[in-house]
Parts: C-alpha cells; structure tokens; sequence
C-alpha cells in the first residue's frame, strides 16, 4: 500500500469523529430556537412552518402558525450555592465600569443591574431599575424616572445621584475601561 495513502486514510478515520460530533450539535427543536421560524419582536409571535398544507398549497411546510413567544415564570432563588465560572484569571478589580478583560465583567457582571435590559425572550426593552424612558422628538434626550423604593444592599435608598455618578465614572476621559467606547454616540 503507498505510504501516502495509508497517511490521508488515518488523516481522515482521526477527523471522522470530530465532524460526527460537531454535526451532531446542530439542528434540534429548541425552544425559542425553532427551525425556519421568524419572529415578530413587536409583538412576541413567531410564523412557524407545519406539516399540515392543505391540498394543492405546496406540500410539507406551506402554511403557518403563530406562535407566542412568552417568557417563561421565573422560579425563585435560593441563599448560598455557588456560580461556577471558567475563567484563565481571577477578577482585577470588582468595578465593572473600569474593567477592560473578561476575567473581570464575567465575574461581576451579574452583580450590577442597568436602567432598563433587552429581554432575550421578547427581545423587547423593559424597565429594571428605571421606567422605560421619554425621548425627545430630535432622539437626543432620554429621561429616565427610577422606580420608586430602590435601595442598596446597606438599605440605603438609590437616587439618582448615583446614576450621574456612574455615567460620571463612565464617561471621564481619564477613565481606564472600555465601556466609555461602547456608550460613546455621535450626534
């Protein structure tokens, strides 16, 4: 048997389980991940195909159905137990706002909540700390109201002096994180 040929049938019986394995993840019937589905993200429904065409509209997957895209309920947490995260170092600092690595925002990142957050359901901005906010007419102004009886975890209220101060912190042009960059827009 020529040596080359005996290199590029081991070359391929080595690879043929890795192929099998990556294709193997894809595909599936996920939910809020459904095949050839598009989703209207104004109002939460999805046009899925179906197997039920009625006779002479195409075949398999000539109509569709609407489905809801809801949240599903939160179940309540539990006190202690622990968030595993890989990680190649430990976090540099415990200040999300100036931290330029991953071994930083992934570790605290869940700790910190924002004025308002896409929900990945919906894909529908909702309030968090704040009410969704008024904009202006020219788009260059958002006012935002926090919610009422926000405190920290010391019980102290929030207020939005501590709003301006982390956007302070965030813009400050002497600052050493990379979000200042993401929150930068040009008008």
């Amino acid at each position: 048997m020529n040596r080359s040929v005996f290199r590029r049938f081991f070359a391929f019986a080595a690879a043929l389980p890795t192929a099998v394995a990556l294709l193997s993840g894809c595909g599936g019937e996920e939910e809020f991940a459904t095949n050839n589905s598009a989703t209207n993200s104004a109002t939460g429904t999805a046009a899925v195909p179906t197997d039920n065409a009625a006779p002479g509209e195409g075949g398999a997957g000539a109509t569709a159905q609407l489905v809801s895209r809801e949240e599903p309920a939160t179940q309540p947490g539990k006190y202690g137990g622990g968030l595993p995260e890989a990680a190649i170092a430990g976090p540099k600092s415990f200040n999300l706002w100036v931290s330029s690595e991953t071994s930083t925002s992934n570790a605290v990142g869940p700790l910190f909540e924002g004025l308002i957050t896409l929900n990945a359901y919906t894909l529908q901005y909702e309030g968090r700390l704040a009410e969704m906010p008024k904009i202006s007419g020219d788009g260059k102004v958002y006012t935002f109201t926090l919610k009422p009886n926000l405190k920290w975890s010391d019980g102290r209220p929030l207020t939005a002096d501590d709003v301006i101060f982390t956007l302070d912190m965030i813009y400050d042009p002497k600052g050493v994180g990379i979000i200042r960059e993401v929150m930068m827009v040009e008008v």
